[in-house]
């Protein structure tokens, strides 16, 4: 890149993600950015106050990214597909994008304001789909949201980490997983378990 080349907040970022792509997340820091892109590790600091910062605004990227392709995946869907669709979305992105995803979901302590925007959305883009499947009351949407939420990310870490493979296809065992996911909590909103 050279000394003389103009660094940017969004530029630092990118580059960044195209760094922990290549060499991963347990080997980034800003020595080895500031080595990646061939400026001193002072240069970022024009930019960005510290390594926390950077990782709150990569967060923040994934998690954007994350919520695009879940958005794509979903359109004109409902009910049992709408969750497969969105399901599939997700873990796909975890797949194709393992060291984003680990990195993305690595939560800084200071999430907030306009970085914390793409995190919220995906919030309540998770809370739009329980919704829309269930007929339940605020609160235990939230809680359903947020079971469904850990229970891809825990699919997806093992997925990226090797240490699940899903006997047969993917999408059939999410099909599964979604009815029982579904029957228990229809169990629960109906006073039935």
């Amino acid at each position: 890149m050279g000394r003389n080349a103009k660094l940017s907040k969004e530029f630092i970022v990118a580059k960044s993600l195209q760094l922990i792509d290549r060499d991963g997340v347990e080997k980034f820091s800003l020595n080895s950015l500031a080595k990646y892109l061939d400026v001193k590790t002072s240069s970022l600091y024009n930019h960005i106050s510290n390594l926390n910062e950077l990782n709150i605004l990569i967060s923040s990227q994934v998690h954007q990214e994350l919520t695009e392709c879940i958005s794509k995946k979903i359109k004109n869907k409902d009910g049992r597909e709408l969750l497969l669709s969105f399901s599939m979305g997700y873990i796909k992105y975890a797949m194709k994008n393992p060291e984003r995803y680990k990195m993305g979901h690595c939560f800084p302590k200071e999430f907030t304001g306009d970085v914390s925007l793409p995190f919220l959305n995906q919030r309540k883009l998770f809370l739009e789909i329980i919704r829309a499947v269930f007929e339940l009351d605020d609160k235990t949407n939230a809680l359903v949201m947020r079971n469904f939420r850990c229970f891809l990310h825990g699919l997806s870490m093992f997925q990226v980490g090797g240490g699940f493979v899903p006997i047969g296809k993917m999408e059939d065992l999410l099909k599964n997983q979604i009815d029982i996911f579904t029957f228990g909590v229809k169990g629960v909103s109906d006073g039935s378990n």
